[in-house]
């Protein structure tokens, strides 16, 4: 509506409902937000619950207690936990196992739809599988102080541009009590061994 005339009794009553109905939009759409915002919430938490129950399955088989799944929309791709014990084998954690299992169905494009989940932050060796695996999302429990690699990946001048969207922290009490259990800390401490013996040093 033009406003270069006179402002009436009729114009300003025009422009202040005009105003009204904004406020009233841009209100809708914050609670529409919102309510998206908490769907998006419950749901990590409904995967991340399911992950929990996988780490402990892993705990139970001597396993470190980590756990990782590949989700688009509801549909599962792949889900992987740590077997470095089982296979004797350093690079068979939780991640990169699900990525495997997902592969066939991930395809080789990126794909913002598609979720990593992962009790535990990635080391440098997962992120930079799930950057290149295509995944738009990263979603995880507990911090890793020691080998997680989100920040470092994150101020990378290249890799900080391929970057998923990062969600931490989800359920992050009950992922960070799976640090705690004897299989994880007998796992942590057994990664440095399995390198001194290939190097012809401590046996494994």
């Amino acid at each position: 509506m033009p406003l270069n005339g006179p402002i009436t009794g009729e114009t300003s009553a025009t422009v202040g409902g005009e105003q009204r109905c904004q406020r009233a939009s841009r209100g809708r759409g914050i609670l529409e937000d919102r309510r998206r915002m908490k769907k998006r919430v419950m749901e990590h938490e409904a995967w991340m619950a399911r992950l929990l129950d996988e780490a402990r399955r892993a705990a139970a088989d001597g396993e470190a207690p980590v756990a990782a799944m590949v989700v688009r929309g509801d549909t599962v791709l792949g889900i992987g936990r740590n077997t470095k014990t089982s296979e004797r084998c350093g690079f068979a954690h939780a991640e990169l196992n699900a990525l495997f299992a997902a592969k066939s169905r991930l395809g080789r494009r990126p794909a913002a739809d598609v979720v990593l989940y992962t009790t535990l932050e990635p080391c440098a060796m997962c992120l930079g599988a799930a950057i290149f695996g295509g995944v738009g999302t990263l979603v995880y429990g507990a911090p890793d102080p020691e080998a997680g690699a989100v920040a470092m990946f994150s101020a990378h001048p290249v890799y900080g541009k391929w970057m998923p969207v990062v969600v931490p922290g989800v359920r992050r009490p009950q992922c960070e009590a799976m640090r705690e259990l004897p299989t994880f800390t007998r796992a942590t401490t057994d990664a440095p061994r399995m390198v001194e013996h290939r190097k012809g040093g401590a046996r494994q």
